[in-house]
């Protein structure tokens, strides 16, 4: 495989696995020593392996009196040259998807957006505003149903996932901003990527997304898409959403992202 370009790493993960497959992390390791909060010295020297635990490296800081030791481990490889390492090994699997089963960490080709409602929450707040100021009059009670509604949304809010929904099938992942790697959401979404990832269930006949929040449970989605769809159709608002609460009648993979690229 030639130059990896990751846009979304989850770095823990990423770390973990590595050190799993390749018995440690190479690493070197940095001493400074400071008296009354002035550096006296600085040493550097190569650690070798460097064993990690939940993706931390090891670091220490000893104080007595005024003054301070701290010692630092930090990583030779780059999260690029260890994906590529990682991708290499032959317990990732790069079998088409219908040979993938829950368990297996694989390499998957996917085309992604994010399936999210928090478009609609950010617009909400500004869009009633602006309307309240455009008034000679602005309405209290309405400026309170406002915050009322915002407020509630806010409760609800489930966490952000990634679908990928094709005829056959549909991929879902967590999604978490904290993981993208010197890009944004919009060069995830909609283009053909590969996604290194575990496999944590596999549905045969479709699922319920937004795990964890009353909208994987709740049965009246309906109102709620529709009020979606009617502000797509605004012609003053370009709001690139996608809700999909529930996939039927295919089978979904429920994957963990470690690294899309």
């Amino acid at each position: 495989m030639g130059i990896i370009y990751p846009l979304y790493i989850d770095k823990e993960r990423l770390l973990d696995l590595y050190a799993q497959l390749f018995n440690g992390i190479p690493s070197y390791e940095k001493t400074t020593c400071s008296t009354n909060n002035k550096k006296q010295d600085e040493k550097v020297k190569k650690a070798g392996i460097c064993s990690i635990v939940s993706g931390s490296y090891e670091k220490s800081t000893n104080v007595s009196n005024d003054d301070v030791n701290s010692k630092e481990t930090t990583s030779t490889r780059t999260y690029g040259s260890m994906l590529s390492e990682i991708l290499c090994s032959d317990i990732v699997k790069k079998n088409e998807i219908n040979d993938i089963q829950r368990g297996d960490f694989a390499v998957l080709d996917v085309e992604l957006k994010l399936n999210s409602l928090k478009p609609v929450f950010q617009c909400m707040e500004p869009l009633a505003r602006l309307q309240q100021m455009s008034k000679d009059q602005p309405d209290n009670d309405v400026h309170m149903q406002i915050e009322m509604i915002i407020e509630a949304c806010n409760a609800i809010m489930p966490d952000d996932e990634l679908i990928d929904e094709r005829k056959d099938y549909a991929i879902i992942s967590r999604y978490s901003e904290d993981n993208l790697y010197k890009s944004r959401s919009d060069d995830l979404q909609n283009t053909p990527l590969k996604c290194l990832c575990y496999v944590k269930k596999v549905y045969s006949n479709g699922a319920r997304l937004f795990k964890g929040s009353p909208i994987s449970i709740s049965k009246q989605t309906g109102p709620l898409i529709s009020a979606i769809d009617k502000l797509k159709e605004i012609d003053e608002f370009d709001l690139n959403i996608t809700f999909v609460p529930e996939i039927k009648d295919k089978k979904v993979y429920e994957i963990e992202a470690i690294a899309i690229f």
